[in-house]
């Protein structure tokens, strides 16, 4: 569910590109 918010618009604001479609990539496999 961290994931998740992690990965939504402050997600890619506060991360790098990598980290957050890396993260992006693991909320799609959670949801």
């Amino acid at each position: 569910m961290y994931l998740a918010v992690w990965a939504g618009p402050l997600g890619h604001a506060n991360s790098s590109d990598t980290f957050s479609a890396e993260v992006r990539g693991r909320r799609i496999n959670i949801a």
